[in-house]
């Protein structure tokens, strides 16, 4: 390894290497003991697959609706912000065209790389929401709603974290009351947040985009009857029955209307401000006072 760094570093002074000015950077390179496109095929997956993310960068590069090449470092949060959300309305017309999952797939992991804060805005939706919805919703759920989900006719959030809970799921305040069909109408959910500390904390894309969230929340229903059945301590009196806690239950609950992009009554949301990376994601702080949904399954 000595002996090829020394000899790359005659061949510069001699005036033999790529460039007049030795570039430690290159000499580190030229001195390497292995093919570096031989490594890059390899963590590529393959020459094929290397060959498509190269080709991708390239035309990442040379669209501006991307914005990939411009520099970002002067920008405001809200010029960030915005650029952003023309970023990523462009990669979706991009993904809607793309022939196969595995050019979707690459598309994503080179946005990734390019513009973290903006694809932060996809990967909350493809990585968290869509997954959810596959896993959870009935396939009547599916049928309905997968599709736009899909094709970002909707676009969705992971609405779990709490301020006062973090991730702990069990700890969860929010909660979601059943309320059975009556009078024609059919069976719904109520969420509400009902404390402070059980707003949904950090939200990806629910300060500003999503339409759509996942929202995990403590399941409030008729408690059983009968005396084997055992009363929660957390039952309360509503309507002509008792109402306990049963668990955690996700539910899929519109945000915004999907055309003028605006909050659905009953649905609060404010931005949380600047961060030290990744302005462009627009993490949210969310509160629901009794909108009704539906439900997709038990967690």
């Amino acid at each position: 390894m000595a002996a090829r760094r020394v000899s790359a570093t005659a061949r510069h002074l001699a005036g033999k290497g790529r460039s007049s000015t030795a570039d430690p950077l290159e000499l580190e390179r030229e001195g390497a003991s292995f093919d570096p496109s031989v490594l890059a095929a390899m963590l590529a997956g393959g020459a094929d697959k290397l060959a498509l993310t190269r080709a991708l960068n390239l035309q990442m590069s040379r669209d501006p609706a991307l914005g990939v090449s411009v520099n970002r470092h002067g920008m405001s949060r809200a010029e960030e912000r915005e650029r952003s959300a023309i970023a990523v309305r462009r990669f979706v017309e991009l993904w809607r065209e793309d022939e196969s999952a595995e050019v979707r797939r690459a598309r994503e992991f080179a946005f990734a790389l390019a513009w973290p804060s903006a694809h932060g805005r996809v990967s909350n939706h493809l990585d968290l929401f869509l997954p959810t919805l596959r896993a959870l919703a009935s396939d009547e759920q599916q049928a309905r709603w997968l599709p736009a989900a899909e094709a970002f006719r909707m676009l969705g959030c992971f609405a779990c974290t709490e301020l006062g809970h973090g991730s702990f799921v069990r700890g969860l305040e929010t909660t979601a009351t059943f309320i059975p069909a009556s009078a024609g109408k059919p069976s719904c959910f109520e969420v509400h947040t009902p404390t402070a500390t059980a707003q949904k904390c950090w939200i990806g894309t629910g300060a500003q985009l999503a339409t759509h969230a996942a929202v995990f929340a403590q399941l409030v229903a008729p408690a059983a009857r009968g005396p084997s059945e055992r009363r929660s301590a957390a039952a309360a009196s509503h309507g002509s029955g008792q109402l306990r806690r049963w668990g955690i239950v996700v539910l899929l609950v519109q945000l915004r209307d999907t055309t003028t992009g605006r909050l659905l009554p009953g649905v609060s949301a404010r931005d949380l401000g600047p961060k030290m990376g990744r302005n462009g994601l627009d993490n949210g702080l969310m509160a629901f006072s009794h909108p009704s949904w539906m439900g997709l399954t038990a967690a």
